[in-house]
């Protein structure tokens, strides 16, 4: 997640430049070979009965059911089925956004239900990572606790850790590997840092003050890892999606979009659909007049 404050006049000058930005129809290949999007679509206007969805970051893909997962920043959890057409991503059909529930199955407020990374768990749960009040817990995708909240590798647990209460549990991958949106106090900050149990990866950042923002596994174990270096001009936000192989410690990049002409945004969410393909998705930043984009890729 990500917020600033900006006066108004400002705020109407960045949405004005924003309804010049191309928001679907885009189908373009990146410099490295094989790489293709297929389809953007915008769900800023994506709404469950009366109520419109905000602030969206984490992503999970279910296969059988063909249901896509997101959280948003607020302890919202949505269900959504993407439409495709030869292949294409061409819309999405809202299926249903349920609140994040505590143990007493009260919807979670304030910091503690700041949301951030999703995925799904080999039980068929799903994990969710919090940022404001670092931790991650299991759900079902009705919204209720699956049980008590994960442990945490050593270094994450301790708040002081990191380098500011917006900067924490960004993402979450199976396996519980997740890392931090900025390196942790003392870490190299040219590097993403990915953790899991007692181990610590860390990636070098495509873009200077790149951070992560998320995480998947592919079906060969090897990891997705999304990185976006944030700036105040939403129309510029470098944004790399990177490959680790966590056995052997080896990553390399697969994606850079700044080298492309796709839909620029603040993309908080990456989700393997199979073993070529994987969406990503934008934060809006309500109430900042920015983009939520969900975005189909095949590499």
């Amino acid at each position: 997640m990500y917020t600033c404050s900006i006066p108004v006049q400002m705020a109407l000058l960045l949405l004005m430049l924003c309804a010049v930005l191309p928001t679907r129809g885009h189908d373009t290949s990146d410099h490295r070979a094989g790489i293709q999007l297929l389809g953007s679509v915008t769900l800023t206007e994506l709404r469950f009965a009366d109520t419109r969805v905000h602030e969206l970051s984490g992503l999970a893909w279910e296969t059988h059911t063909e249901t896509l997962y997101a959280v948003s920043d607020r302890g919202v959890l949505v269900h959504i089925r993407p439409l495709f057409d030869n292949g294409r991503l061409v819309g999405v059909q809202p299926l249903q956004a349920v609140p994040l529930l505590d143990v007493h199955g009260v919807p979670l407020a304030g910091d503690a239900s700041d949301s951030e990374g999703l995925a799904l768990h080999t039980d068929g749960t799903l994990l969710v990572s919090f940022e404001r009040q670092p931790r991650i817990c299991t759900y079902y995708p009705d919204g209720h606790p699956a049980g008590e909240c994960l442990p945490l590798p050593t270094a994450l647990r301790e708040p002081a850790h990191y380098r500011g209460k917006n900067l924490a549990l960004e993402a979450v991958a199976p396996g519980l590997f997740t890392g931090p949106e900025a390196a942790l106090q003392g870490e190299d900050e040219r590097y993403l840092h990915i953790y899991s149990g007692d181990r610590h990866w860390q990636l070098p950042a495509q873009h200077p003050q790149g951070h992560l923002t998320g995480l998947d596994r592919l079906p060969d174990g090897r990891l997705l890892v999304l990185e976006r270096r944030r700036t105040m001009l939403p129309m510029h936000t470098p944004t790399a999606v990177h490959l680790l192989d966590p056995r052997s410690g080896q990553s390399q990049l697969l994606l850079d979009l700044s080298t492309t002409t796709w839909p620029v945004a603040n993309y908080e969410g990456i989700a393997a659909r199979d073993a070529h393909h994987f969406f990503l998705i934008s934060d809006d930043n309500a109430p900042l007049p920015e983009r939520a984009l969900l975005l189909y890729v095949a590499w």
